[in-house]
């Protein structure tokens, strides 16, 4: 994977927006290695808003990539919501 992109739902500024979160990959659902981190990102926080982040990945091929929330959305809650999440890179089908 070389890069992600995170379009927002249809709320209003301050809203539940995606705040802070770490991107995982996995090849046992086991052990997972980070590789990216986004810290009070302001840009996700309205309506329909998108951006795109690259990844500091290896080249090794992975088969699970979790996204967690690491703090509270904007409206101090620990509720997840976006509207979708898109991956770019090589996948291989096994």
């Amino acid at each position: 994977m070389s890069k992600y992109q995170i379009r927002t739902f249809n709320g209003f500024q301050s809203d539940a927006h995606l705040k802070s979160w770490v991107l995982e990959t996995s090849k046992d659902g086991q052990s997972w290695q980070e590789i990216d981190r986004q810290t009070n990102y302001s840009l996700l926080n309205g309506r329909i808003n998108h951006s795109t982040f690259d990844v500091n990945s290896t080249n090794d091929f992975f088969t699970f990539i979790r996204l967690r929330q690491i703090d509270t959305n904007w409206v101090e809650s620990h509720y997840l919501a976006f509207n979708s999440i898109e991956f770019y890179g090589e996948f291989l089908e096994s």
